[in-house]
């Protein structure tokens, strides 16, 4: 299993909509899961939804690529 994932899941409506993301890492030594970060990119008048995911998932591999080099 990898030891590093992301989650990306709508925000609700409520909340002002767009996109969460969630960095989760798996602790070596428990093989526990830890949310490592994140953030979240609400709707935006006007804008389309694709552009929010789009830069939370161009955030997600960023993470991605620096922790395999760690």
């Amino acid at each position: 299993m990898k030891r590093e994932r992301y989650e990306i899941d709508p925000r609700p409506a409520a909340l002002g909509g767009g996109w969460q993301l969630r960095l989760i890492a798996r602790d070596e030594e428990t093989g526990e899961e830890i949310h490592m970060g994140g953030g979240a990119i609400p709707a935006a008048e006007g804008e389309d939804d694709k552009d929010a995911y789009a830069e939370l998932l161009e955030m997600a591999d960023d993470w991605l690529a620096v922790e395999s080099e760690a």
